[in-house]
């Protein structure tokens, strides 16, 4: 079987390695490891009076409270980021603070009479308790790289402040309106004001069913946001956004289009509807976003990023390099960027500096299984097979339902001629993936080394099923049947993998 072997490496190099490509939306993966259990007590309030009712009052003074303990968090976490080098932005740590916050058993509710003039009101407050899940706040930044992770969302807490400092201003401006025209018009502004509060309340719902990966919820929660106020611009951008993440792209763009039509010419929005554009292969369209996302914001790496992604898919690896190393120097502890230079070195051949490149990644998030599984396999083809089992192990311990990594793996055990563990992770392989021709066709390889014919005859056949026009397969049953003295079955396999431009 010497022969066979030596065949069956080149035919396994043929096969090729699985490589993982990064996510579209890149998100900073930082690495807070540490972080202490924190608890904070938020409290709020707000006035009853002719123009606010009781449950109004006790709604936006709970909505008070419950900015009052994420403002103490958010705090906790920029302190926290910058002692550890760390780039968030305020609206990444906004949206952190709201989506890994709980609040802890009920709110507490209370009231104080007061005058105003003659007039006796009464003040509603709220205080409650909230902590933030220390676990959850790992795993929301510490994102598995082959999720569709966070993408530039935007959290409602400012609109929701702004909205109800205004409408403090206008429980004041009422109760010393002195016609009943003037209290008219603070009515209807009160009016619009409270929609807002609504919409915000709807939208950070949304967004926190988003981060949970509920994009279908989210939806439903932005079409009510929405409904509350039509003109909710941040409400199209991250709806757009949960229909990326759904691949209905079109849909995402039409949000994205709402949004900048009614004045949001934001960085975020060029740099999400770029994505989408991305998805659907418009690179001009794409390209023109991200460098508007640019000119909006020159320091804003994602962009950068997202701009090398498309060099790099149209195969042009220098350029694409150029745009990741700018993303780099923006924000050093920006893994995917590494990551994806990494991806584009190794195109180029590069293998050294793609190795640093995945290396510099895993140290900046150690639970990145794409930058594993890709140094891995140049550890594989520089014929370092225990560095990449070591790799691929952790890439498969991080995700436990990657066919390409446990494929990999089993290339490297095929070529340290430890047939059977190979067989084994092919069969895991399979098993995840009925439907790839390369995990069957390996596995026969292996089942083939092994003087296990039937087996071997069995995976070529599907592999041949799954894949006519693949040469390889026919020859190497021809093996099997030659091995087992069947010599037309053999010369016709051989014949057939000749037909296909294969020939051993």
């Amino acid at each position: 079987m010497k022969s066979i072997f030596k065949k069956f490496l080149v035919a396994s190099v043929a096969a090729g390695s699985f490589i993982f490509n990064p996510p579209l939306h890149n998100f900073n993966f930082v690495p807070i490891v540490q972080a202490e259990v924190k608890t904070y007590n938020g409290v709020g309030d707000c006035v009853q009076s002719e123009l606010v009712t009781a449950a109004q009052a006790q709604n936006y003074a709970r909505l008070r409270a419950e900015i009052n303990a994420k403002e103490q968090a958010g705090v906790y976490i920029a302190n926290y980021s910058k002692m550890k080098n760390f780039n968030l932005t305020e609206n990444k740590i906004d949206v952190i603070t709201s989506s890994i916050i709980n609040i802890v058993g009920d709110v507490k509710y209370s009231v104080e009479t007061m005058v105003w003039g003659n007039s006796p009101l009464i003040k509603h407050i709220a205080s409650l308790q909230a902590n933030i899940d220390t676990d959850g706040l790992t795993a929301y930044i510490n994102r598995d790289d082959g999720e569709r992770t966070q993408s530039e969302i935007q959290s409602a807490t400012k609109d929701i402040k702004e909205n109800l400092d205004k409408i403090d201003n206008l429980i004041e401006r009422y109760n010393k309106a002195t016609t009943q025209a003037e209290k008219d018009a603070i009515r209807a502004e009160f009016s619009d004001a409270d929609k807002k509060v609504l919409a915000g309340q709807k939208n950070d719902e949304g967004v926190n069913l988003y981060n949970q990966g509920n994009y279908k919820a989210a939806i439903e929660l932005y079409n009510e946001a929405l409904a509350f106020n039509p003109n909710y611009d941040w409400a199209y951008n991250n709806r757009g956004i949960a229909y990326y993440n759904l691949k209905q792209y079109e849909a995402a763009i039409d949000d994205f289009n709402k949004a900048l039509k009614l004045g949001l010419n934001h960085e975020y929005v060029y740099n999400n509807r770029g994505n989408a554009y991305f998805e659907l292969k418009q690179y001009d369209k794409a390209v023109s976003d991200f460098n508007k996302a640019i000119e909006l914001s020159p320091n804003y790496s994602e962009a950068y990023s997202n701009l090398g992604m498309v060099y790099a898919d149209l195969k042009q690896y220098d350029a694409a390099l150029a745009d990741y190393t700018r993303a780099i120097e923006l924000n050093p502890n920006f893994a995917i960027a590494y990551y994806n230079r990494g991806i584009s070195y190794e195109k180029l051949r590069n293998d050294e500096q793609a190795v640093l490149n995945y290396t510099k990644s895993i140290e900046l998030n150690p639970n990145f299984a794409g930058a594993y599984n890709n140094r891995g396999t140049i550890y594989n083809d520089l014929k370092q097979y225990q560095k990449a089992i070591d790799d691929f192990n952790c890439a498969i311990e991080l995700n436990p339902h990657d066919e390409g990594a446990y494929y990999n793996r089993g290339l490297a055990y095929a070529r340290c001629k430890n047939y059977e563990q190979a067989i084994s992770d092919f069969t895991k392989s399979i098993a995840l993936n009925p439907n790839n021709a390369n995990f069957y066709y390996l596995r026969a390889i292996n089942y083939l080394l092994t003087d296990n014919f039937k087996q071997a005859i069995s995976d070529f056949t599907k592999s041949i099923d799954l894949n006519p026009n693949d040469g390889r397969p026919y020859y190497f049953r021809g093996e099997c049947y030659q091995c087992l003295d069947e010599t037309e079955k053999a010369a016709a396999d051989f014949a057939k993998a000749r037909e296909l431009g294969y020939k051993g």
